[in-house]
């Protein structure tokens, strides 16, 4: 190591404890290098990141978008939403609860959502709200 702290001179042999590791994939592979941007068609590389997420079902989303809408028109005022989680760390159920006032809709609305996910949980709330709405 250098004065400054850097390191100088040429590399050294591995630790004793990295001895005998395999080495990362690719490293020694010919012909390794970026992924083509087929690979995905090809079967090989990452699967899409969003692949591995659940998003909450576009009906759901639509209405959580329609009660966004009613809010920014301020048709529906003193919206709220609480959640609550049920179940194990590895098997988490989110429940969402949505409550609101709707002009000319006298008393409180409220819906309730459950998913496994908090966003499909909020989504699920918001529908059940406008079905009270409709009602």
């Amino acid at each position: 190591m250098g004065p400054d702290g850097t390191l100088t001179g040429s590399p050294q042999e591995p630790p004793a404890s990295e001895a005998g590791r395999p080495a990362p994939h690719g490293a020694d592979t010919p012909g390794a290098g970026p992924i083509p941007a087929d690979a995905d068609r090809a079967g090989i590389g990452p699967p899409p990141a969003a692949a591995a997420k659940r998003f909450p079902d576009p009906p759901d989303q639509a209405a959580l978008a329609e009660v966004n809408r009613l809010v920014q028109l301020g048709y529906l005022s003193e919206l709220s939403w609480s959640f609550e989680t049920e179940g194990p760390a590895h098997a988490r159920v989110f429940r969402a609860i949505a409550t609101g006032r709707l002009s000319g809709v006298p008393g409180e609305l409220t819906g309730a959502g459950r998913a496994g996910t908090k966003a499909a949980a909020k989504a699920a709330a918001a529908r059940a709200l406008l079905e009270a709405a409709a009602r």
